[in-house]
């Protein structure tokens, strides 16, 4: 279960992904694939299918907080379009601080609710629902494309 965070220092060397670390991971989940399942469990700003960029930072601003900066921008992506038979299932952290499905279901996906009255909101189980199969729908029909700009050898998908 591969779920790599960063590190509450914003200035610690933690919040950088390296290619080397992506490779280990790689390697180890394709030696333990045989006998176990593998998963990954990325923060959804690390494997975010309404984000096309891509850098190995976890140094971004949060889209529903910018004072929050401790987002990636889809660095576990790399790790899939690398071997994506390697993992037996993703499982995206659509609860993660600030992600954002929380944006859509608390704000309304709106930034001009952050700080309006009655905002955030409390998201009912239709507004969760909807989240949750919006977002299967967006990694899963085919429109996500990620601008890998050649980073480990991946064409732009």
């Amino acid at each position: 279960d591969w779920d790599i965070e960063g590190h509450d220092d914003w200035n610690s060397s933690r919040n950088e992904f390296t290619l080397e670390e992506l490779a280990i991971m790689l390697e180890m989940s394709r030696a333990l694939r045989p006998k176990f399942a593998v998963s990954m469990v990325p923060s959804q700003s690390y494997f975010n299918c309404r984000e096309s960029g891509f850098d190995l930072s976890l140094r971004h601003a949060a889209l529903s907080n910018p004072d929050f900066k401790y987002a990636g921008r889809n660095v576990y992506a790399a790790l899939y379009a690398k071997a994506p038979e390697v993992f037996d299932v993703v499982i995206v952290q659509l609860y993660e601080g600030y992600s954002d499905a929380g944006f859509d279901l608390y704000w309304g996906g709106s930034e001009e609710n952050i700080g309006a009255d009655g905002w955030p909101r409390a998201g009912s189980t239709s507004d969760m629902t909807r989240v949750v199969r919006e977002t299967i729908e967006c990694i899963t029909n085919g429109s996500w494309k990620v601008d890998f700009n050649g980073f480990w050898g991946l064409p732009n998908r």
